[in-house]
């Protein structure tokens, strides 16, 4: 059995709470705690709080913001974790599971600790993607070595996929970089082509996120290997999106997706 997930998703650089464009232009947007707990009261399935500020560590003071908003709601965390004493400093202030995208090139050794440690149910992998010259690849900001063959940052998503498909983790969190925080412009040829590869080489679970809307949202949903959508920037542009959201998407095709039922 499985769930279908409504997933909130904050990006926080040097400890403040940013909104994302294409993941190269931010602008501020609060305070950590109020996010968390804002999100937490709407009712969504998780949250997802990613450090962007990409200093190889993880930042302190965003870690007391986690523990002081003491929320219910699960909670996803990614950005800085190298090792598996990080894993344990975000276990201690409530974190249930972990992104993970640098990790997964640089230390195998490391990695196949932390999902002996906390299992790999526990364990996401971030995949972000995009077209140039309407081909597609996998951009990663720091790289070393994914692919020995590959030293360009922009690297064949065919490729990546494949080594994705051996990773120690239980689901693979879909990034259209090119349409990130810009909402209703998620770019569905890559759903398209994620979707071939999968039904080909994994079991992974999919996780989608970069500028979704409604209808978009709905086909992915309705796939069998989808496990949620994720919505970071129109967090922050109106009260209650996500409950609005959950609304919009019950009136649609998906009756099933009602929060904490279990499908097939």
């Amino acid at each position: 059995m499985a769930f279908k997930r409504l997933i909130a998703t904050i990006f926080v650089k040097d400890g403040v709470v940013v909104k994302s464009y294409n993941f190269n232009f931010w602008r501020p947007a609060g305070r950590l705690y109020s996010a968390l707990i804002n999100l937490d009261r709407w009712g969504v399935d998780e949250i997802i709080v990613i450090d962007i500020s990409r200093h190889g560590r993880i930042n302190s003071k965003t870690l007391d913001e986690i523990k002081k908003s003491n929320i219910t709601t699960p909670l996803i965390y990614g950005g800085g974790i190298r090792s598996i004493n990080d894993i344990h400093k975000l276990l201690a202030v409530g974190c249930d599971r972990f992104i993970l995208e640098t990790l997964l090139f640089n230390n195998e050794k490391e990695l196949n600790e932390i999902s002996s440690t906390v299992g790999k149910q526990a364990l996401i992998a971030s995949l972000p993607i995009m077209t140039k010259n309407n081909n597609y690849y996998a951009f990663f900001t720091s790289i070393d070595n994914l692919l020995k063959n590959q030293s360009d940052s922009m690297l064949s998503l065919e490729k990546v996929w494949l080594a994705y498909s051996e990773l120690p983790v239980s689901e693979i969190l879909i990034i259209d970089a090119d349409n990130e925080g810009i909402f209703n412009k998620f770019s569905y040829s890559i759903a398209e082509k994620i979707l071939n590869f999968q039904s080909k080489s994994t079991d992974k679970k999919l996780i989608w996120f970069g500028g979704l809307g409604m209808e978009q949202s709905q086909a992915l949903l309705d796939e069998k290997k989808t496990v949620g959508v994720a919505y970071g920037n129109v967090n922050f542009e109106y009260e209650l999106n996500m409950t609005a959201i959950r609304a919009l998407l019950r009136q649609g095709s998906l009756d099933q997706f009602v929060r904490h039922v279990s499908i097939a």
